[in-house]
């Protein structure tokens, strides 16, 4: 017990030094915040929280059912407002929490202390680490309660086993109602519960299964209706990016799975993995595995339960960095297993696996050491400069601007279809300023396959203004600004107007108006 307070200080050290030394933990409005921005409008606006949750779940219970995570959002917006660096506090302490959860769960899983403490990292740490600072993805809050379910399911076996099943249960209700992608990590925790009745109490098969009968059933209850929901309410559409197709082919699953290993290096540690593994006892490769297989059968079994899902349920669409999660967990189980094999199996080539492994957590989270744009430190760090150049251009516009005056935003919505309506959003519900116009720039090269459907996602209501001259404020998107005034010779004199900029970001004001906003 004492020793566990002791890890829970350090993970929370962890985190907390690696948010500070980013500047995470500072960081002020971002524009690729797409859901923080959306549910600004709900703040100050006079209304309950209660009531807003009801208006947002009627508007959105046709296309999603994530009623936890969106209310957790929601809930966010609505207290903090512009000022997210409150709401960050919120994320790091659900950061804290599921990876102590998750070495929790290693430690009742038999993993050694430290094995225990690669579980967490492993899972965490890489692209899919940019969950944990955007402020409005619903992986985080699912994540909490997966690992809360993980680890009271692992009581289950103890005197108080029918009350840590409810509890499991309710956390595991939870955890698939903060994003649909979580529904699909219901049977892996019946897999889970099954291996801790069998593993942790020495239970004949038989046994276990009798034992994880009530458990099993209540949670594939609520699987059932929580597809069956997205089937004939939803109709199988959602939120559009994930869903099992029937335009894929198998060769679709097949590439999308291999894909996956490549992020963050995995397809060269799970080799690895295996190639030491075959070897770790000399005498035939295959046999190794086999023994490997067989002694690990059910742990292989959930983490094929895990990864498997999310494999599927993204193939649609490809992977994108907060997608990894939950599949992470799942990836850094199968690691952790090969190094509790090897522990007992050849303490030489456990050490060397488990120095590559550390090696590889010490590459992601070292400042300078890679060039790597994904790599989880610098990922985060070119993040928090974003951040810190919108928090600078909505300084500009506020204290250049009236409540009425005009602001033009330029952008390509077909090349970047959340920043203009991130930062529109913004001006309007947290700082008042509601006579936005937009203007889309022609597109050189259509990349998207949809781009009509971006195109009219930002109204190009700029035709509505009359008087060009009336424009006060432009402010253009990244790499817009030489297309921009190529475009608008006809009738936007630079000479007019101050040019700040903010990196790429940059605030036009005509020079006859520098009035201070109010």
């Amino acid at each position: 017990m004492k020793n566990n307070l002791y890890i829970f200080i350090g993970i929370s050290a962890f985190w907390l030094i690696f948010f500070l030394s980013i500047g995470l933990l500072n960081m002020g409005l971002h524009l690729d915040l797409e859901g923080y921005a959306l549910f600004s409008i709900y703040f100050d606006n006079g209304q309950s929280i209660g009531h807003d949750m009801n208006v947002v779940w009627q508007a959105l219970r046709a296309n999603m059912i994530a009623p936890v995570g969106i209310s957790y959002d929601l809930i966010t917006c609505k207290l903090f407002g512009e000022k997210v660096q409150v709401a960050r506090w919120g994320y790091l302490l659900i950061g804290i929490l599921s990876s102590f959860l998750l070495f929790l769960v290693g430690r009742k899983m038999k993993f050694s202390i430290v094995l225990s403490l690669l579980f967490p990292a492993i899972a965490f740490l890489g692209q899919q680490f940019s969950v944990w600072y955007s402020i409005d993805n619903q992986e985080p809050i699912g994540l909490l309660f997966m690992s809360l379910s993980l680890y009271l399911t692992s009581l289950t076996d103890g005197k108080k086993g029918l009350l840590f099943d409810f509890l499991a249960i309710l956390a595991g209700l939870c955890m698939s109602l903060s994003k649909e992608t979580f529904i699909l990590m219901l049977p892996a925790l019946v897999v889970f519960k099954f291996y801790i009745s069998h593993t942790n109490t020495q239970n004949t098969i038989k046994t276990s299964i009798l034992k994880s009968l009530l458990f099993a059933t209540s949670l594939f209850i609520i699987f059932i209706l929580e597809i069956s929901y997205i089937l004939f309410v939803m109709k199988g559409t959602g939120r559009g990016y994930a869903g099992v197709s029937g335009t894929l082919g198998i060769a679709a699953y097949l590439k999308n799975f291999f894909y996956l290993f490549l992020v963050n290096d995995v397809y060269f540690y799970a080799l690895t993995g295996a190639l030491l593994t075959g070897f770790a006892t000399g005498g035939n490769f295959f046999e190794n595995i086999k023994k490997f297989v067989i002694k690990n059968f059910i742990l292989l079994a959930l983490v094929l339960g895990i990864v498997i899902p999310q494999v599927i349920v993204y193939a649609r669409t490809g992977w994108l960095p907060r997608y990894y999660l939950p599949c992470f967990v799942g990836i850094s189980l199968f690691l952790v297993i090969v190094l509790n094999y090897l522990q007992s199996a050849s303490t030489g080539i456990y050490k060397l696996f488990l120095i590559l492994l550390v090696f590889y957590i010490g590459l992601e989270i070292t400042p300078k050491i890679s060039d790597n744009p994904d790599q989880t430190f610098r990922h985060a760090r070119n993040h928090a400069t974003f951040a810190d150049n919108t928090e600078q251009l909505i300084a500009s516009i506020v204290s250049k601007s009236k409540p009425n005056s005009l602001i033009l935003i330029v952008t390509n919505p077909v090349e970047n279809i959340l920043q203009p309506k991130a930062l529109s959003e913004y001006l309007q519900n947290f700082f008042h300023r509601t006579n936005i116009k937009h203007l889309s720039v022609n597109m050189p090269y259509k990349r998207f396959a949809n781009y009509k459907e971006r195109q009219i996602a930002i109204p190009n209501d700029f035709g509505e203004i009359k008087d060009k001259s009336s424009i006060e404020h432009i402010v253009v998107m990244p790499y817009w600004d030489m297309l921009f005034i190529y475009e608008t010779k006809s009738w936007f004199d630079p000479t007019k107007y101050d040019r700040y900029a903010f990196w790429e970001l940059v605030h036009y004001v005509r020079k006859e108006d520098k009035s201070m906003g109010e």
